[in-house]
């Protein structure tokens, strides 16, 4: 066996036990990881029927890969936090900067349907939590993206939707 063969051999073989599981064997990325991000999505989507989700959404807190699946209770845990160990830089890092992106975007945007809330507006309340929810799925479409390996060099950097002024232009 060469060197080269055995340098691949701990990666080939975790691909081998990935293969029939949610972890992607390219990419040693799992679609379960946005079960995480699809919780807040939702409840901000139902912003504008149920005020009161808008506590819970601005409770959520972001939970990196490695606590999301060690806090699972799945049994592929512990293989989808030693796969993402060995996640290629060029899935990782779109990963992970998409992942921010999603995260901070949700602070912020809690933030600003709390001061909208605030303001009483029905029709307003529900344009911005719907406009939230629909650019947080983006996100979250573009990390199954780069899950399944589709996207992997580059980070989408218009998925951003409409910035707060932009909806307050419409009314």
């Amino acid at each position: 066996m060469s060197v080269h063969e055995n340098v691949n051999k701990p990666a080939d073989d975790l691909r081998e036990r990935v293969r029939e599981t949610t972890i992607n064997d390219t990419t040693m990325l799992s679609t379960d990881y946005c079960n995480h991000l699809n919780e807040v999505v939702m409840m901000i989507g139902m912003v504008a029927d149920m005020p009161a989700l808008l506590e819970d959404a601005c409770a959520w807190q972001p939970a990196s890969y490695a606590e999301h699946f060690d806090a699972s209770g799945l049994s592929i845990g512990p293989l989808a936090i030693e796969a993402y160990d060995v996640c290629e830089l060029k899935y990782r890092e779109p990963f992970d900067t998409t992942l921010a992106k999603f995260n901070q975007r949700v602070v912020g945007g809690c933030a600003e349907l709390v001061e909208i809330v605030t303001e009483g507006d029905a029709e307003h309340i529900a344009f911005s939590a719907n406009a939230l929810s629909m650019e947080l799925q983006g996100l979250i479409d573009q990390l199954g993206s780069i899950i399944h390996g589709a996207l992997s060099a580059e980070v989408d950097e218009d998925v951003d939707g409409l910035s707060q002024d932009d909806i307050d232009a419409l009314f």
